[in-house]
């Protein structure tokens, strides 16, 4: 009688077979999601039935449930970088680009190289920052409009608290509404302004941007889905994004908002057609209402109405950045700034200069605008270390940008 086969040990892992797998093939992540019975939604840029979208917003929402698609999303994020920022360089180490208004709200974008969208807030972003750096005797620093669309949306909403609110800290302010400890709206704007910096310590970051999505996504009339799908670790669900958004909309400075849209559609919608600036850019809609037969009304459609609403701030920061960058050219910061991305200007300054650059700045940033009836936006100024970089300051980057308080 035959013994019985002994049982074959399992292979060690140095044998296993690694197959080939490209997360920026749109096909192998469609398999890869297929495999774990995830649903990922139609393309919409393609007449084939089995083309599946494997956007960023879908693969967050898969990887809630398996971590390996945020593998696949750093993989192709650092990919990204790598290929969208690996930037030709002159004989002095510099880049060059076209300026133009591009997008359909009249923001900046580049052109040749695409320096208008350069990462911000996370870690890789940080590490392509930090390669951005001063020349010898010289400072980063950096200007920004703070929160210049939400003061716009309170200008062209016609609602001076919202205007103050936006100058103080919106973000802030809805911040403590959601953890229920509102901030009176009735303050003077040194006592907002205080409140709402003392609500931006109070409470952690997360909740912090949560926030902020619903401000500015709502602004725009942006829907919980949209919130949900593009920032799924802001928001447990859709439903959470909604509830939050109700609670934004139903305050006094959000009642604000909304009657702010109704007047932008109307304006844009038929006979008119249209909305113009401040400055005197017109831009033209054809599609702003759709006719809901289930309704028997006119209802916003989606895309065009988002522009409508979008173009009369977007297109006015610009501008106004076009102000304040003429205005520097009549001073010795002319030769010293590099890039104006949306609201912000980056320079170059020399060591001895950076005091009497930063004033300036702040002078010019902050200056009324004649167009706007004589409305002002503030401004933040940050500056790096002598021959710096344009990261974040931090114990592992002690030459970095940090706030500049004069």
């Amino acid at each position: 009688m035959k013994k019985p086969r002994a049982k074959r040990p399992p292979l060690p892992n140095k044998y296993v077979k690694v197959c080939d797998f490209n997360p920026d093939s749109y096909l192998e992540v469609q398999s890869l999601a297929a495999h774990f019975n995830v649903r990922l939604p139609h393309r919409k840029d393609s007449d084939d039935e089995n083309a599946l979208s494997t956007e960023k917003k879908f693969l967050l929402k898969a990887a809630r449930k398996y971590p390996v698609f945020a593998k696949v999303l750093a993989c192709k994020e650092r990919w990204k970088m790598i290929s969208t920022y690996k930037w030709k360089l002159d004989a002095n180490n510099r880049i060059h680009y076209t300026i133009g208004h591009h997008p359909s709200t009249w923001r900046k974008s580049c052109r040749n190289i695409n320096a208008q969208n350069i990462p911000k807030r996370s870690a890789l972003a940080d590490e392509f920052r930090r390669m951005v750096i001063a020349p010898p005797g010289h400072v980063i620093m950096a200007c920004d409009s703070s929160a210049i669309e939400a003061v716009l949306v309170g200008y062209f909403a016609q609602s001076p608290r919202y205007i103050a609110l936006a100058k103080a800290g919106v973000h802030d302010w809805f911040n403590s509404v959601v953890h229920n400890e509102a901030i009176d709206l009735h303050l003077d704007d040194a006592a907002l302004r205080t409140a709402c910096q003392e609500a931006k310590h109070r409470y952690d970051k997360p909740s912090r941007e949560t926030a902020k999505r619903v401000v500015h996504l709502s602004n725009y009339r942006g829907t919980p889905e949209r919130m949900f799908e593009e920032y799924p670790d802001d928001f447990e669900s859709v439903a959470h994004a909604r509830r939050l958004q109700n609670v934004y909309l139903a305050s006094e400075p959000g009642q604000d908002i909304v009657r702010w849209w109704r007047q932008v559609l109307t304006m844009a919608g038929p006979p008119n057609r249209s909305l113009l600036n401040p400055f005197g850019f017109r831009h033209r809609f054809f599609h702003v209402f759709n006719y809901n037969r289930r309704t028997q009304g006119w209802e916003p459609n989606g895309d065009d109405a988002k522009r409508a609403i979008a173009f009369l701030p977007q297109s006015t920061a610009s501008a106004i950045q076009d102000v304040y960058i003429e205005a520097l050219w009549q001073t010795p910061l002319a030769s010293w700034c590099v890039l104006p991305v949306h609201d912000d200007l980056l320079s170059y300054v020399p060591q001895s200069e950076a005091a009497a650059a930063a004033a300036t700045l702040q002078r010019i940033f902050t200056m009324p605008i004649p167009e706007l009836g004589g409305l002002s936006v503030g401004a933040e100024i940050s500056m790096s270390a002598v021959g710096g970089n344009w990261a974040p300051r931090s114990d592992s980057n002690p030459t970095g940008m940090e706030v500049w308080n004069g």
